[in-house]
């Protein structure tokens, strides 16, 4: 098992090194020059110099790519040239934030979806058979960001059931950086079940695709389980 593990990592490494060959050209074939969007408006000549040697831009295009490389490995991914902070560290503030929506999709896709495609197979042929599975087949084939426009669009805007956007407001004290989490851990129930009005829609949106496919997949084991011999000898 182990030696089967090290050959699948060796055998990811070029891949590993292709995308992150890929994702560098991409970088620099981004209009614009990244010294002078760093020092925004009003930069001299010297001052881009000074910012191109700082960001080692003035080297040839394969030392660069070792050392970007280098830093990313490190999880060094500089500064950003927006906020003027490192970008690790904006993406540890965010973290939490993605890991709730993540899990709270999860769990909603693996519920629903689990319930959906036990129906599904139970009700072979009928109308409890096919609504999921268009569902399911529409959640698979639509896009996304398309779904989350017209989600926000219907329950955010048309019927104001939800809010829009964010996360609401922020716990008193921050202790998971999960809202929900930190809300129940303050004994603060109003604030947990605003908390899940923030979250629910967002949530739903991001379980569409996991949701279908698990509930196809659930079907189609119930129906292959459903027709063996011993369970329709019983049934």
């Amino acid at each position: 098992m182990l030696r089967y593990a090290i050959r699948r990592v060796l055998a990811l490494l070029p891949t590993l090194l292709g995308v992150s060959l890929v994702v560098f050209l991409m970088i620099h074939l981004i209009p614009g020059d990244p010294a002078t969007a760093f020092l925004r408006e009003n930069a001299s000549a010297e001052d881009v110099r000074r910012i191109n040697e700082r960001l080692g831009l003035n080297k040839p295009l394969p030392e660069q790519y070792v050392e970007w490389l280098g830093k990313v490995v490190r999880l060094d991914l500089g500064e950003s040239l927006h906020t003027r902070l490192p970008v690790s560290e904006q993406l540890a503030a965010k973290f939490p934030a993605t890991a709730e929506l993540s899990i709270s999709a999860m769990l909603i896709a693996t519920v629903f979806g689990l319930l959906l495609g036990v129906i599904a197979g139970m009700r072979r042929n009928t109308a409890l058979d096919y609504g999921p599975m268009v569902l399911g087949l529409i959640g698979v084939s639509m896009p996304i960001f398309w779904l989350g426009l017209m989600a926000i669009y219907l329950f955010a805007v048309n019927l104001r059931w939800l809010p829009p956007s964010t996360r609401g407001p922020q716990p008193e004290e921050i202790r998971t950086g999960f809202y929900t989490v930190d809300y129940l851990l303050q004994g603060d129930l109003d604030g947990f079940f605003n908390a899940l009005r923030f979250l629910l829609l967002p949530a739903f949106v991001l379980a569409t695709v996991p949701l279908a496919v698990i509930a196809r997949q659930t079907r189609s084991a119930m129906l292959e389980v459903l027709g063996q011999d011993f369970v329709r000898t019983a049934w």
